[in-house]
């Protein structure tokens, strides 16, 4: 009983989600393809997104030059924890730092508390190689 219950609630939010993303389709046979084809959906969507990149210098640093759609997110203010624990556990983010040092620590705290996808690329330089982005400052 449990286990139809909870297959149910995984298609019904499987359902749910593809539905605000996806193009209307013809409706699947069986509840098993509708589950197959809606999760490769969720899966393509979340390919789609472009990560969020956050500096995690100071905002001093960061406005000597920072890479061009970075968000700034202090790692050491007391403000940090509080602006990444409600951002998207399963979407992308990019972060850097002066050396890569903060960054790492950023990213350690924030696969602590269920990110899945944070990568540190280093310094602003190394971050805007690898993202291929100007360094801005404005």
């Amino acid at each position: 009983m449990m286990q139809k219950i909870f297959t149910g609630a995984v298609c019904g939010v499987c359902l749910v989600l593809a539905g605000c993303s996806a193009p209307e389709q013809a409706q699947p046979n069986t509840a098993t393809e509708s589950v197959s084809s809606n999760s490769s959906q969720m899966m393509d969507t979340k390919k789609d997104q472009n990560p969020m990149i956050i500096d995690v210098r100071t905002p001093e640093e960061f406005a000597t030059g920072h890479v061009a759609g970075a968000v700034n997110f202090d790692v050491n203010d007391a403000e940090f924890q509080n602006q990444v624990k409600d951002l998207d556990k399963s979407a992308a983010y990019i972060l850097y730092c002066r050396s890569g040092n903060r960054a790492d620590g950023a990213k350690g705290y924030m696969e602590s508390i269920g990110f899945t996808d944070v990568k540190n690329l280093g310094s602003v330089q190394e971050a805007s190689q690898e993202l291929g982005l100007d360094v801005v400052d404005k």
